[in-house]
């Protein structure tokens, strides 16, 4: 048997191995609890007498970011649906049937399908949820500017704007799968410093 032909019989796997469960968490959690503030702002502002300043750009943006953090949820539920892990696929596939080679290379063969659809609705989720989060800061970052000199307010506007500046870092370290050790590290970063202990 050639090695390719074994290596489509072995099941794939993507490291991390909890990134389903970081998924879910951020889908089923995250996304929801954004989702609603911000649409419980926009409702607020919208009713509101008394508007801030720059109101219509914070409903904007807050609208926004709650239809993304929706999709997010939308394409979670989606990858969920093919994130089985092998031990679920063969008792499945197996049933009554212990030990059943035939049933086994049939569950990996559509594991590898399910892990080609589901790396794709991860990456549809998390882009959304990415985007959905500097949408919901922008439009805190906005809701924040005072009408008149005040001190406070300005010092939280730059609280916020720090913050989407870590979070683009953090987004884009992700992406690329290199960042700053300091606040994204990787596994790049942990073989460096488990082959320095080494040495």
């Amino acid at each position: 048997m050639s090695c390719t032909t074994s290596a489509r019989h072995r099941w794939r796997v993507v490291y991390p191995l909890g990134r389903a469960d970081a998924v879910r968490a951020m889908g089923t959690v995250a996304a929801p609890l954004l989702a609603g503030f911000g649409l419980a702002t926009v409702a607020v502002l919208i009713t509101a007498e008394r508007q801030p300043p720059l109101a219509e750009a914070a409903i904007t943006a807050f609208t926004m970011g709650s239809i993304l953090f929706v999709f997010s949820i939308q394409f979670t539920g989606a990858s969920l649906l093919y994130a089985a892990t092998p031990a679920e696929r063969v008792a499945w596939e197996a049933g009554a049937e212990p030990g059943n080679g035939v049933a086994t290379v049939r569950a990996v063969k559509l594991q590898h399908k399910d892990m080609w659809l589901a790396d794709r609705y991860f990456q549809r989720a998390r882009c959304a949820y990415d985007v959905g989060i500097l949408a919901h800061l922008s439009g805190l970052a906005v809701l924040l500017v005072p009408g008149a000199v005040n001190g406070g307010q300005w010092a939280a506007v730059g609280v916020v704007l720090l913050a989407i500046v870590f979070e683009a870092i953090w987004i884009t370290s992700l992406y690329h799968g290199r960042g700053p050790k300091w606040f994204v590290p990787s596994y790049r970063h942990a073989r460096m410093a488990l082959h320095s202990e080494v040495e």
